[in-house]
């Protein structure tokens, strides 16, 4: 998860080079250290170091920015320890603003595109999270196709007030339908128009229409009409026009 206070819940990798001089928490200790980044664990698990790395280039050349510099992965054995250093009880927290990160997981995908994704703007947690879903865990939420799970869960109303509300809602539901969007924004425009719209997101509500070519509320509508049983969810290629 990525808070608008910069600090997310949600398993984390962090890639970047550190200074030699920096010391890790304590009771971790340092197991890898890279020209991407240092690794860090609390107990015998080690990061898987050459996943991470491999997808965090992958991604850069995705998202056509770089991972942030000078930062650091800590390996927890368990959430509740995780909790306990943290006070968050989630899988995993990641501080954007100082490139340092804790998860219980040796490689996690979703927090890969977090951390890369940083670098692009920030357009709301709604639009992380969505991207995060749909590029980290692959469409997938526990295990199940977002578009699925969204077609459940999703209520009416518009899709401005759906967005801001992200953090209010119930995360079962809410990381499923925002992935599901980001998903469909991907397929039906492009990745590079979803990077363009991080990228605008100082412009404010503008920055929608100027990445896509339509409002929210028109692509929301859209996005809907696709969950529809028999839609045809899975095209690409498709370009919408207002």
């Amino acid at each position: 998860m990525r808070a608008s206070t910069i600090r997310a819940a949600a398993a984390a990798i962090v890639l970047a080079a550190e200074s030699a001089a920096a010391a890790g928490l304590p009771g971790f200790v340092l197991t890898a250290r890279t020209e991407r980044g240092t690794y860090y664990s609390h107990a015998s698990a080690r990061p898987d170091v050459g996943r991470i790395e491999a997808f965090v280039k992958r991604l850069e050349s995705q998202l056509g920015t770089p991972a942030p510099p000078t930062a650091r992965y800590y390996l927890y054995e368990d959430v509740q320890q995780l909790t306990a250093g943290t006070g968050l009880y989630a899988a995993g927290v990641t501080d954007t603003a100082r490139h340092e990160v804790h998860s219980t997981l040796p490689f996690h995908r979703h927090e890969i595109v977090h951390l890369v994704a940083s670098g692009l703007g920030d357009p709301g947690v709604f639009f992380h999270e969505g991207l995060a879903v749909a590029l980290g865990d692959q469409g997938r939420w526990r295990g199940r196709a977002v578009d699925d799970l969204a077609r459940r869960r999703l209520g009416a109303g518009p899709m401005e007030a759906l967005v801001r509300g992200f953090g209010h809602g119930d995360p079962e539901a809410m990381y499923p339908i925002a992935g599901s969007f980001v998903g469909w924004l991907i397929r039906t425009r492009s990745l590079d128009d979803v990077c363009r719209f991080f990228r605008l997101s100082a412009e404010g509500p503008r920055a929608f229409p100027l990445a896509f070519g339509l409002s929210l509320e028109e692509a929301g509508a859209a996005w809907r009409r696709s969950l529809r049983p028999g839609a045809d969810r899975l095209a690409t290629g498709l370009r919408l026009t207002p």
